[in-house]
């Protein structure tokens, strides 16, 4: 069994709602800022693009059934985890940009201590029984996590 995020396009309002709570909850740097940004800079798991007036993607893990971040990482430090989601081993990883230049949606990030980061679906809420931080923080509930 796996869970797959999903983004309801139509009804984003581009806030970047989900990109303050992701990156709260992960601790990445820079911090929102008093007052906001009009859009939070820094490393984070999920972030809102405008495409035209109205219209936003998210760029966000695909968790990709044949990942090529994992095909091509030559430390072996992504892998699929028990749940299907492609995770970092923090420990493998020496932050060499592979991941970020084969991904075609531009999901790895680089973090501060060097190494890479993903969206790990808030693992740690789900196991706590709660929702995903940008699930629970999106005002117009256009997030949601699905298991397969």
């Amino acid at each position: 069994m796996g869970f797959k995020l999903l983004i309801n396009r139509d009804k984003c309002i581009g806030c970047h709602s989900c990109t303050v709570a992701c990156k709260l909850e992960h601790n990445l740097p820079p911090y929102p800022s008093s007052p906001p940004e009009p859009e939070p800079k820094g490393p984070a798991f999920i972030r809102v693009k405008q495409e035209e007036p109205g219209r936003f993607s998210h760029i966000v893990c695909r968790h990709c059934e044949r990942a090529p971040c994992i095909e091509e990482c030559p430390t072996g430090a992504l892998v699929k985890g028990p749940w299907g989601m492609t995770q970092v081993l923090k420990e493998r990883c020496v932050g060499c940009g592979v991941c970020i230049k084969v991904c075609p949606f531009e999901a790895p990030q680089l973090l501060p201590d060097g190494t890479i980061g993903l969206c790990d679906l808030c693992l740690p809420l789900r196991d706590e029984g709660l929702l995903p931080a940008c699930q629970s923080a999106c005002p117009a509930g256009c997030i949601e996590i699905k298991g397969l």
